[in-house]
């Protein structure tokens, strides 16, 4: 079954964004489509895309960014610290 969420988001630099952002269960992802403005008020949009492999790692990526950074981020890993 498809779940959205509606999401917002605000920056340091006086940004703002809003959006949805959808579960797929078969990619086990979650897919968020933003628009916003940027804080110098350049219009701006991009699909963020979240994984989670494992318990313990988070994957994201941007795609499709438009406005004062465009095209697509590097993809980021971010792993639990287990002490």
């Amino acid at each position: 079954a498809e779940q959205t969420v509606f999401v917002g988001a605000v920056d340091s630099g006086g940004g703002h964004s809003l959006g949805t952002q959808v579960y797929d269960a078969a990619a086990k992802c979650w897919t968020a489509t933003m628009e916003g403005v940027e804080g110098d008020g350049t219009a701006g949009s991009a699909t963020f895309i979240h994984k989670m492999p494992d318990k313990d790692t988070v994957v994201w990526q941007a795609k499709g960014r438009t406005g004062l950074r465009t095209g697509h981020s590097p993809v980021y890993i971010y792993k639990r610290v287990k002490k």
